[in-house]
């Protein structure tokens, strides 16, 4: 894994060692990008190239500064680095802009870009302006407009999330933020340049709009894995921030429907934190997630200030585990049994009460707090009809 951060440093992780490996401590003497933020990688596995595009600049560093976008490629494994193009705005690409979403279709060998807000230097008051959905051909060094920022079916935003699946040639575009707060999921067909908004089976599990929220996908069990970021306070109209909360939804693809699979309201060991702004990845092949970063705290995001106190540098792994086939055999055994002895103990008491020590209680995970309470509900429940 190489990971690019706002000092300039370039560095590998060694995930077998534990170890890290600083590949240059300084990129730009190295001919690469500037030190930077708010940007983003993809990674051409197939051809071991690195792609990088945009970064944030406060409002005092744009002053007097010609914005442009440089667009640069590495190469791992000659370790050389590429300048693509020094603005990328002037050959038909987005302007400079940052937290945009980015992703690479390394067969097509075609780079998609998705929202994101342009950076100009008219102050931190002025309108702000988004960047619509570009497509760059890697061998003719092309850009291509798909979807302008004010398409009615597709409207830019930032702090959204965005993956490609390469076998469907879909784009899946969650939530993020423009003038609010956004909780849309919309496919794009690249194929036929078509947009589709996703309406689930069940919209009561479908997750919260929020802002950084971060997903993967898994192309081999066709499931979408998403992360919760910072949300807001809806309540009597409010906009101001609340704190972040983690929370982990699965949406199947075959069945068009999201579960929640975990949460952490708070900092209880050994799980991570709750935060916003953190970054996540996905190994498909071992399937698990790597969350590195972010910030634990409630506030503004716009407001991009200097405490480095509210920024997090933990590392974390995280697999999410599938129920045996025997676990779920068992649940469901137990569900059946319950409810046949509830039915037997209307008219049975002793004979349901021998049912329940001799076949209900063989079936109960007794590690399990919420079963094993429902198993002593049902103790006390024959002695309550019998009275």
């Amino acid at each position: 894994a190489v990971v690019s951060t706002q000092s300039g440093h370039y560095g590998r992780d060694n995930s077998s060692a534990n170890t890290w490996q600083c590949i240059s401590a300084d990129t730009e003497i190295n001919s690469g990008p500037c030190r930077r933020s708010c940007h983003k990688m993809v990674l051409d596995s197939k051809h071991k190239l690195i792609y990088i595009l945009g970064r944030y600049l406060d409002v005092r560093a744009r002053v007097n500064m010609e914005l442009k976008s440089d667009f640069y490629c590495y190469d791992i494994q000659c370790d050389q680095w590429n300048l693509i193009s020094s603005d990328t705005g002037s050959e038909g690409g987005p302007s400079l802009i940052y937290d945009h979403q980015m992703v690479l279709d390394s067969d097509l060998q075609t780079i998609y870009i998705f929202g994101g807000k342009i950076l100009n230097n008219s102050g931190i008051r002025s309108e702000a302006e988004y960047s619509g959905l570009y497509k760059y051909h890697i061998p003719s060094n092309v850009w291509t407009v798909l979807k302008p920022d004010n398409d009615l079916m597709l409207r830019s935003r930032f702090g959204h999330s965005m993956l490609y699946h390469p076998d469907k040639k879909q784009l899946f575009i969650f939530a993020g933020q423009r003038e609010h707060f956004l909780d849309d999921f919309l496919v794009y067909n690249t194929h036929n340049d078509t947009v589709e908004e996703v309406m689930c089976v069940d919209e009561t599990k479908v997750p919260e709009s929020g802002f950084t929220m971060r997903a993967t996908i898994d192309t081999q069990h066709q499931e979408i894995h998403m992360m919760s970021g910072l949300s807001k306070d809806h309540r009597n109209g409010s906009k101001d921030y609340t704190d972040a909360k983690t929370k982990i939804y699965v949406y199947s693809l075959k069945r068009n429907k999201w579960n929640e699979v975990g949460k952490n309201a708070g900092c209880t060991e050994p799980e991570p934190c709750p935060r916003f702004a953190h970054m996540l990845v996905y190994d498909s092949r071992k399937k698990l997630h790597y969350m590195f970063g972010g910030n634990p705290g409630a506030g503004n995001p716009m407001e991009r200030g200097t405490d480095m106190d509210r920024r997090l540098d933990d590392f974390w792994c995280l697999r999410i585990k599938r129920p045996a086939f025997g676990d779920m055999k068992r649940a469901l055994q137990f569900l059946v049994r319950k409810f046949k002895f509830r039915d037997m103990s209307l008219r049975d008491p002793v004979g349901a009460l021998l049912y329940l020590q001799q076949h209900v209680e063989e079936v109960v995970d007794h590690s399990n707090k919420e079963e094993e309470h429902q198993f002593q509900e049902l103790v006390v429940s024959v002695f309550d009809n019998s009275s």
